[in-house]
């Protein structure tokens, strides 16, 4: 269980860092409720596996989505090609082993994460839906607001998801707001 919890901080880091707008490391920790020494670890293993981690001009920290990785680029049949032809083409090449390495990182983690993803994304779009059907309030857990900067537990009333669920249109109860965005890496309970 250990190793899932890593790897589902990994997976709410990606998230984070994919979201706008940039954040800064200590905002990036209490959001995956880590430390921001780990968070250091955890970008430094991003950027192995082939992920542009880039800071802004304020040294707030996010994933540039303009470069593709080698998950967009190749199916997991033409990463099996490239390793093979590496093996054979580059056998003494110091760099043969890294590469390969580099590839099955990226693509075994890709596959694993998605699904792992998935399976958290569902859970939250099932307590939310739920919720909406019961007329229930529920709590959206360590939620990040853009637009203060903050993260807080937010208690609202949620009324319907937006087109592929990105967003969750709903009523806050502490300030009478009845728009509010749902962002994939917030935990939620009813």
């Amino acid at each position: 269980m250990h190793n899932q919890n890593k790897l589902l901080r990994l997976l709410q880091l990606i998230s984070v860092l994919q979201a706008s707008p940039a954040k800064t490391m200590k905002t990036i920790a209490k959001l995956i409720g880590s430390t921001e020494r780990t968070v250091y670890r955890y970008l430094d293993l991003l950027k192995a596996v082939g992920f542009n981690v880039e800071k802004d001009t304020n040294h707030k920290v996010y994933i540039d989505n303009e470069i593709l990785d080698i998950k967009q680029m190749f199916t997991a049949d033409e990463i099996k090609l490239i390793q093979e032809s590496i093996k054979v083409v580059a056998k003494s090449s110091p760099l043969k082993d890294s590469i390969i390495q580099k590839l099955s990182l990226n693509n075994e983690a890709a596959l694993a994460g998605n699904n792992l993803l998935k399976v958290h994304l569902s859970n939250i779009v099932e307590k939310v839906t739920k919720g909406i059907q019961e007329r229930k309030v529920i709590v959206l857990k360590k939620y990040y607001s853009a637009n203060s900067q903050q993260i807080s537990d937010r208690q609202v009333e949620p009324i319907k998801f937006t087109d592929n669920y990105t967003s969750l249109v709903a009523y806050e109860i502490a300030s009478g707001n009845e728009s509010f965005q749902l962002r994939t890496y917030n935990r939620c309970t009813s």
